[in-house]
């Protein structure tokens, strides 16, 4: 590989992961926004999303004693959407065509949910495990919708500037 080849690639590499970072810094504020509106349709204060997040390191205590920091929350959701946005630039990076890469971001938000709460949140962390699973497996899925055109955009500047 060539010195300017090389030098491509580092620039298309952090650029992806850029882009992988500020498309899951959206969805995740999108995400967020969502499930305090899904907790304040139910009853539930619109900030209890908030204090969940922060259990993960505040503990499950905090949650249930009122402890829980929704600023704590807000940091933790804040630094988790951004690797997941990286995760999902990494992920879908060897695929060239949309159609695939939209199915493979669909598949990796369910994976997250699967990950996150089937697997993570019984084990490690109970204030996950109270809250309504369905509503969370489509959150999940539409986190990877909304993070997924930061991609493509990438995706197609690549593959025009690699024709120049």
């Amino acid at each position: 590989m060539s010195v300017e080849s090389e030098a491509q690639t580092e620039v298309s590499m952090r650029t992806l992961l850029v882009r992988g970072a500020i498309g899951g810094l959206v969805a995740g504020a999108v995400f967020a926004v969502a499930n305090m509106w899904f907790a304040a349709s139910n009853a539930m204060p619109a900030i209890m999303p908030l204090k969940a997040m922060a259990s993960i390191v505040q503990g499950a205590p905090a949650v249930m004693d009122g402890s829980a920091s929704p600023v704590v929350g807000v940091l933790v959701h804040v630094v988790l959407s951004i690797a997941f946005g990286v995760g999902l630039a990494l992920f879908i990076r060897p695929l060239h065509a949309a159609g695939h890469q939209v199915v493979a971001a669909l598949v990796y938000g369910a994976a997250l949910y699967v990950v996150n709460f089937l697997i993570l949140a019984p084990l490690f962390f109970k204030a996950f495990t109270m809250v309504n699973q369905p509503f969370e497996a489509v959150a999940h899925v539409f986190y990877a919708a909304v993070a997924l055109p930061f991609l493509l955009n990438f995706q197609r500047a690549s593959a025009s500037d690699a024709r120049r």
